[in-house]
Parts: C-alpha cells; structure tokens; sequence
C-alpha cells in the first residue's frame, strides 16, 4: 500500500523525494511524495468522498521530475513547511480551510495552523498554557492588543516595539521611543 503525502511551502530547495525515498510507514507502507507551494495548489473538498487535488507544474526549478507536470491526487497526510498568509497580502486561508473541511491529518495539527493565522490568538492560546503552568514556568512577553486605533491611548513604558496584521519575518514592526514617537504612529493608523 502507498500513502500519499503532500509537503506544502517552506524552501524550495529541500530535495524531499530523496529524504523519503525508501522510507516505509510502519514497516511496509511506502510512502510517496509530492512537494508543492500554497499558491500552486487547487483543492476540492467532498463530503463523500474526500478532498481531491491539483498541481500544476512547478513554476520554479523542479528537484523531482514529476513537479514538471500537473498531478492529480487524493493526499493521505499534509505536511506544512510554510505560514499560509505571506507578507505582500497572499492569503491561502481558502485552501487551509479545504484542508480542515476534509479532515487530512498533518503534522502539527490543522487547527494549530488556523489559530496561528492571527497572533492576538496565539497569544491568548499561550496565556491559557501560562495560566495552568504559572508565570514562572511558562514566562509570557508582556504585550498589549488594540482592536483598533482608537482604542491606542495608554502605554505603560517606552520603548516598546508595534506590529499591524499578520505579517511575519520582520514586516509591519517598529520600535517606538517614546510618547510623541506613538501619537506619530497612531495618527497613520
């Protein structure tokens, strides 16, 4: 039996037809892979009859020859190397959610990739884990959340660093030196 297993994202270069070659699952399942990008993937979701994908050929330097080619087929398991909203407004959520309405398991969890979409989630997620465990096991940065401009009136000390939207790797931050620094910042808000 062969379990078909889709990587998505994370760095192109990464040869994982050869990491996996002769890898077998649980002795003697073979294991056959397909690597592809977020944007290159086009998913359908039945309740019937499972999730059914597409792939077109890789727009970038193929590490396998079957990424030279479209390919059709029904992954088994998902593994995800990459977030699924990019810096320059690339929003896969859509494909995501295919994903969890067909139930694939993956590694981590695809509920785990949902909450991390949004980090005032995650932040909230991780002050339910500090909260069991407690502050000294479990430190959390302080942070402050404003759902909105408006609502940007009080900080309690400088410097602090800012962050809009989802972003990541460094994008939509800056670091903020004092009261006057953060009218400046709250005004373009």
């Amino acid at each position: 039996m062969v379990k078909r297993v889709l990587i998505i994202g994370g760095d192109p270069t990464i040869d994982w037809f050869t990491l996996f070659q002769n890898d077998l699952l649980h002795g003697s399942e073979r294991i056959e892979i397909d690597v592809a990008m977020w944007d290159e993937l086009n998913i359908t979701s039945y309740s019937d009859s499972g999730l059914v994908l597409s792939i077109p050929p890789t727009t970038f330097r193929p590490l396998h020859e079957k990424q030279s080619s479209k390919r059709s087929f029904q992954p088994d398991f998902v593994l995800i190397r990459s977030a699924n909203r990019g810096v320059n407004g690339q929003d896969w959520r859509n494909t995501l959610y295919a994903l969890m309405h067909a139930n694939i398991p993956s590694i981590n969890n695809l509920q785990s990739y949902y909450n991390q979409q949004e980090k005032p989630i995650v932040y909230g997620l991780l002050k339910g884990v500090q909260k069991r465990m407690g502050k000294d096991k479990f430190p959390l940065i302080p942070q402050t959340y404003f759902e909105s401009w408006r609502t940007m009136s009080f900080i309690e000390e400088f410097p602090v660093v800012v962050k809009v939207g989802t972003a990541h790797a460094g994008f939509g931050k800056m670091k903020i030196k004092d009261y006057s620094d953060f009218e400046d910042f709250r005004s373009v808000m």
